[in-house]
């Protein structure tokens, strides 16, 4: 995390990387604009279509709540000078709906106008994250979720949390004592997901001690669907280039890879050891801000989002070598982290040059067809109050998280796999995102959000000299 960062939120999580913060950070002031103004200017500019109803309903809503924040904001100073005065609370919005239906988009226009000096945009995996790290600091403290609470809404008065996805019963926990907390306190969310709120953690192991999270999520959040009935995605508006994707896997692929490291670095590589998350490390290869690495690698060892997050923060492109088809049932574990690992090159602007078997519409199996639930695992709804970390703790970290005597490893109970826990529910809502990203990672307007000039520069002159057509379909 740069010093401006740390400066522009007055802390910093140390040994955690972009981990710490994966949140975008902008001054305190809306630039005498607001939601709607730049929707619309987005929609003369061509960079939106013009009839979605369902995105205009969601906009005005977020208009409505940016000018009752700025009154808000303004009534500080009455606060100040009457301590009696308190400004009516201001509920959240909570926008869900398919893969590339612009709720990111949206977000994102209200995050960059409101004006409201404490505030905070960030994805649900740093979130989490960083929420786990604060735990774990506390260690045994009685009622340590409460304590986290405060130092959040101290740093935050609006909390813009992009593609929640609750996929285990120790995440699912965790969140509902700490909203809990939050909403009592007064913050407001904006938040997306693919999911509706009564979708959240679906099949999920105990669900029922998740449901008291979703009536208060209704209750301080107005929900609006951004579904159409044409069902389609906006990111594959954006032309497939193709060139950075390379399927099948034949026997040349290896070297059209080693071709593209070799024109982007000038060197052949050498092992690079990155610091993640809570001190672990790990090695990949690397030059420069490169890195290279085999899907069974990332996504058939123990790594987890703390990992991704730090790779994507050390390296602006990542080559990825001989992604396999995930169609088989076994591979609900290595599907999952995959998607994870896309997540966060998407959301961090990180160039993805891979190997595959398959295009990415044909990577993924149908979950429809099965649903794996857990296996006679079993929590008493009294032993939820009692949750501790141990380590890193929860699905997006790599430690232990107690709940009440019985021990949670990073993806839910010890000796227990991801499937066991969540159902195919993850993967059936996920996958579909992760290739709509897979999709617009390959168009020309996604490579020019890469962080590096020098990145995006090469990547033109490979381009143009048609570096890595063979083999590229």
């Amino acid at each position: 995390m740069t010093s401006r960062v740390r400066h522009l939120f007055g802390f910093g999580i140390q040994g955690a990387g972009v981990a710490s913060e994966w949140v975008q950070c902008r001054c305190y002031g809306s630039g005498g604009s607001s939601p709607l103004v730049m929707y619309k200017d987005s929609i003369r500019r061509g960079e939106l279509e013009s009839g979605n109803l369902a995105q205009v309903r969601a906009v005005e809503a977020l208009e409505k709540l940016h000018h009752e924040l700025e009154r808000a904001e303004e009534a500080r100073w009455w606060q100040r000078m009457a301590r009696w005065y308190q400004p009516s609370a201001q509920l959240g919005i909570y926008m869900h709906g398919s893969v590339g239906t612009g709720k990111t988009l949206l977000m994102d226009l209200f995050y960059n106008q409101v004006p409201v000096r404490r505030k905070r945009r960030v994805h649900f995996h740093s979130f989490m994250l960083d929420v786990q790290k604060r735990l774990h600091k506390y260690g045994r403290v009685d009622d340590a979720v409460r304590l986290v609470a405060w130092q959040l809404l101290e740093q935050s008065r609006v909390l813009c949390l992009d593609e929640v996805e609750v996929t285990d019963i120790a995440d699912a926990l965790m969140l509902k004592r700490l909203f809990e907390v939050l909403w009592a306190m007064g913050i407001v969310v904006v938040a997306t997901s693919n999911s509706a709120p009564d979708q959240l953690y679906e099949d999920g192991l105990n669900r029922q001690l998740f449901l008291p999270f979703i009536r208060r999520l209704k209750e301080n959040c107005n929900v609006y669907s951004l579904n159409t009935m044409d069902g389609k995605d906006y990111r594959r508006r954006h032309a497939w280039s193709g060139h950075l994707y390379h399927c099948p896997v034949a026997e040349n692929v290896d070297g059209i890879m080693d071709e593209w490291f070799l024109k982007l670095t000038g060197v052949e590589g050498t092992d690079q050891r990155i610091e993640g998350f809570m001190g672990r490390s790990f090695r990949i290869l690397a030059a420069e801000d490169v890195g290279r690495a085999s899907f069974s690698y990332l996504c058939k060892s123990a790594f987890g989002a703390a990992d991704y997050i730090a790779i994507a923060e050390m390296y602006s492109v990542l080559l990825l070598d001989r992604i396999p088809r995930l169609s088989d049932p076994s591979c609900e574990n290595e599907a999952r982290r995959f998607i994870n690992l896309i997540d966060i090159l998407y959301e961090t602007n990180t160039i993805l040059i891979c190997s595959a078997e398959v295009p990415p519409d044909s990577l993924f199996f149908d979950p429809l067809q099965r649903c794996v639930l857990g296996r006679g695992h079993s929590l008493d709804a009294t032993e939820e109050k009692g949750i501790r970390i141990v380590g890193e703790g929860g699905s997006s970290g790599r430690s232990t998280l107690m709940i009440g005597n019985m021990e949670w490893s990073a993806t839910g109970r010890q000796g227990a796999s991801l499937a066991d826990l969540t159902g195919a529910s993850f993967t059936r809502k996920a996958a579909p995102r992760a290739v709509s990203r897979l999709v617009e990672m390959q168009s020309d307007m996604y490579v020019a959000r890469a962080r590096s000039t020098h990145i995006r520069t090469r990547l033109a002159e490979l381009d143009r000299m048609d570096v890595g057509s063979r083999g590229a379909h």
